[in-house]
């Protein structure tokens, strides 16, 4: 290539054009700063230097070798200008792509050269960008020879006090987490390990802790690198803010006006870093152990620090144990109604995931039979803490605490008993009901004030007992319809409230003289704020009132008249009411009750009813008219105004008189508006309220459920999991048919939505005996796809057919091979998402979880093949044959895994066996093989944590669904982690 004043003038170069480019570029770039060329043009040069060896490659030139090369840039990176050392630190970064050219640098000492780069002012922010980028290739590229000198520096920045966190210090952290976890003795040779301990104290984000967190647990888990962070020291220097009252950071004099905020925020801080360790086998190993007292010093701090600290600690054990926090006050109701679970919440609004969204939250899934694999990891804490005395720091904290501290441990205090209850073994257990110190205060005659607040706690823990045993509380009208329309759900609390206005016995006269209270009768309909709408409530639910005395009576009839007429749209009064939940349930609650009474009292107020039902339908068949300016049923007064609800009295009427919705023909608005494509919200409100164990209604949904919108399609979907929840009558009959056509659907979220709730449908076995009769295509849909086919081995008919297909073997041995080891894969992801602040959106990609009041608690067990074979004798049967179970123990009798694939086999043996101790037939293969003893054996002494922690989930789920429990169960008492 010919020499001129511009090199690089072609984009698509050849190793030839790269040399001559690098022979005309490098005597440029490595020019002093005295000579010829300005240092803008030596910036310019090596830019193009640099973008020669990232679009090219590096192309070895015998004229110039690399040690040549990187010579002449080390010249340039001796520069006294920021621009120009940060241009030759970028061209050293694309130079540096082997192990050898590393060492070639190292020989150089390039690395003191990027030191100095690494610790320049803040304004400087370019160079010392170009510097970090460069250890971080040197990580990716040659990890073992990672010199000291260069993770130094990054120790320096990590551990100077600078408030707030620039980038270079976050860059820093992260640097060095990667360095732990690719050379873990030049990290800790570094202080490396210090530092990120130090910068776990200073993340005020849980997400970030978590990251940081992982490359502590890498370290902890394995023995060969496990002795590179001290658990008796490092470790508890993460709780030292809460359990050391001397704790400070160092500060400057002028900052000591900021100390307390600074207190507060490395406190909350550390709590992160203890609830992110907390929620992983080897923190939860590490931290529980009994070598480190860290966890014993925060429970006996709980009682002795000031209000803040102590406010700090209770979060800290709400949140690693998954507890919604009650609002800080010293109020109890408040604080109680804050952390009921039909509390509504943001995805449930109407704009959002609505009636779907609030199903999935509040009605328990088919599959909670299953093992929830985060029961174990709060089974196994909380067994450490009550051995710890934590009930008995609670109970001081509560007899001596202030209100506000007072209520938030009240009510944490009465979780965790109810959690004890529910998830520990009874040996472990039986104990913690015995409140003997709060029993006694309780009783003590002698000190009134300490007697009355200990009885007032225990007032308190009981209402929290009491809200643990409310079945089903449906917080919108809309869930409460659906579960009346199944028959699921009884009378809410509040309507059993207002019940008590009035006798539930009364003569006619009296029901009468109520009647008139009501002012209904005598006040006009336009003056409707004027009537007394609890006393009308209480009225139409009050059995008195369908005696044919009263329902004759002039003032009754003019009573239902005027109600009716208050709520027919062509009124424009209830429709046209602001939308609000007092609102909803003043008036919307009313009309529905009235609703009811007329569809049961039909000869008397028939005409009534059907006036009613004909002018709702009038408007809804104004919504597909071709002109819609403000009628009642407008976008607008959906949204603001009390007018959806009319779809309950739609929705009413649909499993309570049927056939009226026919008669007032109110069938075709109601798919018109199915058609209509600008309307998805009057589409919810169909879907959320309509009656489908009524044919027509089915009509209405399937039409959903192929809508052209594929959101639509989605959320018809999705809302068939809710019908399923519900218990709605023969779903299994004409929810199959309607589920099993979703699976083809060309928008693959339908499909995987789909396939999900025909997973969780198949818990019941007459549904999956179904099921099978249709023989859908499965396996295009993945890994759900295939845990909904591998259910059909579970049952006789399934492996007889699968035998016949020539199916079973080939998938029997992609099992023993291939999808057993996928199966880990899967079980982390869930553990990930459930534990972690990470959310899964599609297979295989998670994204942060912005809301961090969203807590997803439950991790299911999924299906695996030794599980659903081991159902039957004959499934029994073909495992002995082929001898899995003796390979699976040999596995797991082999040496401490090293590599991640060995790793992960061995994982996939230990769920392998755990699946087939599920049942009392896979059991006795298992005792044959002594492969109970040898999972017993890995759980006390294997040396990496997390399998010790996999080996635990799998003897839970041993024992919650295997027979023969009592041999199992003995490693309860046999874990000595």
């Amino acid at each position: 290539m010919q020499a001129t004043t511009e090199p690089f003038q072609h984009t698509e170069l050849d190793a030839e054009g790269l040399v001559d480019n690098m022979r005309y570029l490098l005597p440029l770039v490595s020019q002093s700063d005295q000579q010829q060329y300005s240092n803008s043009k030596r910036v310019r040069y090596l830019n193009q230097l640099a973008k020669v060896i990232k679009h090219c490659g590096f192309v070895i030139d015998p004229y110039y070798p690399v040690e040549k090369v990187i010579e002449n840039v080390r010249l340039a990176l001796s520069s006294s200008v920021k621009e120009v050392r940060a241009g030759s630190l970028r061209v050293l970064r694309y130079v540096l792509q082997s192990r050898d050219i590393f060492s070639i640098m190292l020989r150089l000492r390039i690395d003191i050269l990027v030191v100095r780069s690494l610790d320049v002012p803040a304004s400087r922010e370019i160079e010392r960008l170009q510097a970090v980028r460069f250890v971080r290739q040197v990580i990716s590229t040659a990890p073992n020879l990672f010199p000291v000198s260069l993770a130094a520096p990054l120790v320096s920045i990590v551990l100077y006090d600078s408030d707030p966190m620039d980038n270079l210090t976050w860059s820093a952290i992260a640097t060095l987490c990667e360095l732990a976890l690719v050379n873990p003795e030049v990290a800790a040779r570094s202080g490396g390990i210090k530092a990120i301990l130090k910068g776990l104290l200073k993340c005020h984000t849980l997400r970030i802790s978590e990251s940081i967190v992982l490359t502590l647990n890498y370290l902890l888990n394995r023995p060969d690198t496990r002795k590179y962070v001290r658990s008796h020291l490092d470790l508890e220097s993460l709780l030292a803010p809460i359990t050391d009252l001397h704790y400070r950071c160092l500060m400057e004099e002028n900052q000591r006006a900021a100390l307390q905020v600074l207190d507060m925020s490395v406190v909350q801080a550390s709590k992160m870093a203890a609830v992110s360790m907390l929620k992983t086998w080897p923190g939860l190993f590490c931290l529980c152990s009994p070598h480190n007292t860290g966890l014993v010093s925060l429970l006996n701090m709980l009682p002795l620090t000031q209000m803040e600290v102590q406010r700090e600690i209770l979060d800290l054990l709400y949140c690693v144990f998954q507890l919604k926090v009650p609002t800080w006050t010293e109020h109890f109701q408040e604080a109680i109604a804050s952390v009921d679970p039909v509390q509504p919440k943001g995805q449930w609004s109407f704009t959002e995931g609505f009636v779907v969204e609030e199903g999935k939250d509040l009605l328990p899934p088919k599959y909670g039979s299953r093992t929830n694999l985060v029961n174990c990891f709060h089974a196994l804490l909380l067994a450490v803490l009550i051995e710890e005395g934590v009930f008995e720091c609670l109970v001081e904290v509560v007899r001596t605490g202030m209100n506000h501290v007072r209520v938030m441990t009240t009510i944490l205090m009465g979780q965790l008993l109810h959690m004890a209850n529910s998830i520990l073994p009874s040996e472990f257990s039986s104990d913690t009901h015995c409140l003997t110190e709060l029993i006694s205060s309780a009783m003590d005659f002698d000190t009134h004030a300490e007697r009355n607040r200990a009885t007032e706690v225990i007032s308190y823990l009981d209402r929290v007992h009491q809200q643990k045993k409310e079945g089903v509380k449906p917080s919108s009208p809309y869930l409460r319809l659906i579960l009346e329309q199944a028959r699921y759900t009884s009378q809410p609390k509040q309507e059993q409230e207002l019940l008590k206005l009035i006798p539930s016995e009364m003569e006619d006269g009296s029901v009468l003289a109520l009647v008139r209270d009501t002012d209904v009768p005598v006040v006009p309909t336009k003056e409707y704020m004027k009537w007394k709408w609890n006393l009308i409530f209480s009225v139409l639910q009050h059995p008195s009132i369908r005696t044919p005395q009263v329902m004759e009576d002039a003032t009754f009839g003019k009573f239902v008249k005027r109600l009716c007429n208050f709520f027919k749209p062509s009124g424009h009064l209830f429709a046209l009411i602001r939308f609000s939940e007092a609102n909803q349930k003043k008036f919307s609650t009313v009309g529905k009750l009235l609703v009811k009474f007329m569809c049961c009292v039909e000869e008397n107020f028939s005409s009534h009813l059907v006036a009613l039902l004909t002018d709702i339908v009038n408007e809804l068949s104004q919504v597909t008219a071709s002109k819609v300016t403000a009628d009642v049923f407008s976008a607008s007064s959906i949204a603001n105004k009390l007018a959806r609800d009319y779809f309950l009295l739609l929705g009413t009427i649909s499993y309570l008189r049927p056939a009226l919705l026919e008669q007032c023909k109110a069938y075709g608005p109601l798919l018109d508006i199915c058609n209509y494509q600008n309307r998805t919200d009057l589409m919810k409100l169909v879907l959320s309220t309509l009656d489908f164990g009524n044919v027509h209604c089915r009509v209405i949904l399937s039409k959903l459920l192929t809508s052209t919108d594929k959101e639509m399609r989605l959320y018809a979907t999705r809302h068939m999991r809710v019908l399923l929840r519900a218990k709605m009558p023969f779903f299994n009959s004409w929810g199959l048919e309607l589920l099993v056509p979703q699976l083809y659907d060309l928008e693959r979220r339908v499909a995987l939505e789909a396939v999900e709730i025909l997973d969780e449908a198949c818990e019941e076995e007459n549904f999956l005996e179904a099921l099978l009769l249709q023989q859908p295509a499965l396996l295009h849909l993945g890994e759900k796809g295939a845990a909904v086919f591998t259910r059909f081995i579970s049952i006789r008919r399934g492996f007889t057919l699968l035998q016949k297909l020539m199916l079973f073997e080939s998938l029997m041995e992609k099992w023993y091979s291939t999808y057993s080891k996928l199966y880990v894969y899967i079980v982390e992801e869930r553990l990930a998402e459930a534990l972690t602040s990470f959310k899964i959106v599609d297979e295989g990609q998670f994204i942060r979880r912005t809301d961090s009041s969203v807590i997803q608690p439950e991790a299911f067990v999924p299906v695996h093949f030794y599980g659903q074979i081991v159902q039957h004798e004959e499934g029994c049967a073909m495992l002995d044959k082929m001898g899995h179970v003796k390979k699976f123990c040999e596995v797991i009798q082999q040496d401490t895994p090293v590599t991640k694939e060995d790793i992960t086999s061995y994982k996939a043996a230990i769920w392998a066996l755990g699946h087939i101790g599920s049942t009392q037939q896979g059991l006795d293969l298992l005792l044959t093989e002594n492969a109970v003893e040898e999972l017993i054996d890995l759980a006390e002494d294997c040396p990496l944590l997390s399998i010790r922690g996999y080996v635990r989930m799998c003897q839970e789920y041993m024992i919650e669904h295997g027979g023969k429990k009592e041999r199992i169960t003995r490693c309860w008492a046999e874990y000595h982690y």
